[in-house]
């Protein structure tokens, strides 16, 4: 969908176009958002392309999102955005670092959430390894978003570093550790703060860890980083991907 000047404002896909570009003609204020009301009181052109499958379809739409940055998109439009984190020994214990960029013993990129995925890992990290509760959180990790860098200092260093290793690699096994049990004995806010840490970080770890480790599974992709770039066109031709058929299944024949 084209503006003033040919400005490229939106970009979508459809399986039926006719359908799609209908639902527009009837949008008012009081069922749509003023985004919505605002983009279709923009609009001055609309151009489209055939392409010929799903896959070729959100791939081209991947593409045009990154090059263009339509104002009226949000997802998609700034793959830079997509975080690592980083995790690494140091003096007495070892660090977890989020950063933009994958400098160091990294794993990513990741998409969505992030920030919040890092700072739920960061507190359930402390709680855990310090053996204290939500209550005695220091600071610095219940700040509004949180920082981007965590040293903890700890014996069991090495023992901590293959579990968060596993978890960002998206090894689901380590989601029943000990380290991310229910608190008891703290209270209520603490157990409830917690609880909403537990629930995010599982969250995180299914968008994220889990879904690139699936994708990467799917296609035979070699290596643990995911380029910023590469990823949401990663994660389309897993999800269009045909799941390969049985070699003893019911359409196969034997020689």
């Amino acid at each position: 969908m084209h503006g003033r000047a040919d400005r490229l404002l939106y970009v979508g896909k459809a399986r039926n176009l006719r359908e799609r570009v209908g639902s527009y003609r009837h949008v008012n204020p009081e069922r749509h958002s003023r985004k919505t009301v605002r983009l279709v009181h923009s609009v001055e052109n609309i151009l489209w392309e055939i392409c010929e499958s799903d896959q070729r379809a959100r791939l081209r739409e991947n593409q045009l999102l990154r090059e263009h940055r339509p104002p009226f998109n949000r997802v998609g439009v700034y793959p830079k955005a997509y975080s690592f984190i980083e995790i690494a020994a140091c003096d007495e214990g070892f660090r977890i670092a989020l950063k933009q960029e994958p400098i160091g013993n990294c794993f990513g990129a990741f998409k969505g959430n992030a920030r919040g995925g890092f700072a739920a890992l960061a507190r359930l990290l402390w709680s855990s390894i310090y053996g204290k509760s939500h209550e005695n959180l220091p600071r610095s990790l219940i700040l509004e978003r949180g920082p981007r860098e965590v040293t903890f200092t700890t014996s069991s260093r090495e023992s901590w570093l293959h579990r968060l290793e596993k978890f960002l690699s998206g090894d689901e096994s380590v989601l029943t550790g000990s380290w991310l049990e229910t608190e008891t004995g703290a209270d209520s806010f603490a157990r409830a703060f917690r609880e909403t840490d537990l629930a995010n970080l599982k969250d995180f770890f299914v968008r994220g860890p889990q879904r690139n480790d699936e994708a990467r599974r799917k296609l035979g992709w070699r290596g643990r980083l995911i380029r910023q770039e590469e990823l949401d066109d990663l994660l389309v031709q897993a999800a269009t991907q045909p799941e390969p058929r049985s070699s003893d299944g019911p359409n196969c024949t034997a020689a």
